[in-house]
């Protein structure tokens, strides 16, 4: 598709971001819209769209063209080198946060948004991480906000847990950061009679 969007821009110059924008207005005319208030589309077109007319000469059916061609069609070689470079210091960002998240609903949230930004927005277009980050997301991520703004209670109902023998609930960290976790039952204190039980 790489190859569609560079005989694209050949025949008809670059789009300068109109698809991003598109799907910037189209997650929030929704949103608009949901509260009751009609706000007309601009006049801007989707990647899918663009692809689906050029492609297949329909209006009825999209096709994918995946992010890598729609920065290339949107701002050139340079726009793919940012916008990927965005993304991959995004989702670090995201990674760090999920490391550093003190209870399992804020790993959640975290977890969803770095799954939704490399899976789905990397094979898919710019609409895609707004539409699923506002709308399927919603409830996850606003479990996720709520937690990170109650974590001083989250922290106390942790401690009053752990003081009465019980562990608070966290999601392991990723293999690359579980070095520091205890390898066999030696290093939790069990013994080998224990061990076989």
């Amino acid at each position: 598709m790489l190859g569609f969007a560079d005989t694209y821009t050949t025949q008809g110059g670059f789009l300068h971001g109109e698809t991003f924008v598109q799907a910037l207005m189209n997650v929030t005319l929704g949103v608009v819209r949901l509260l009751g208030l009609y706000v007309p589309n601009p006049p801007l077109r989707s990647m899918p769209e663009i692809t689906g007319q050029a492609i297949l000469q329909s209006d009825q059916t999209h096709v994918v063209a995946g992010l890598n061609s729609e920065l290339f069609i949107n701002f050139g070689y340079a726009g793919i080198f940012v916008g990927m470079l965005l993304l991959g210091l995004f989702a670090g960002w995201v990674d760090r946060r999920f490391a550093k998240a003190e209870n399992l609903i804020a790993q959640l949230g975290w977890a969803y948004l770095g799954s939704l930004v490399i899976f789905r927005t990397l094979a898919a277009d710019a609409n895609a991480l707004a539409s699923f980050l506002i709308y399927s997301g919603a409830p996850v991520l606003v479990m996720g906000v709520l937690a990170y703004l109650l974590r001083d209670r989250c922290t106390l109902a942790s401690e009053i847990c752990e003081t009465q023998g019980m562990r608070a609930v966290r999601a392991p960290a990723f293999p690359s950061r579980l070095a520091h976790l205890p390898r066999t039952y030696e290093d939790h204190g069990v013994h080998g009679d224990d061990q076989r039980r």
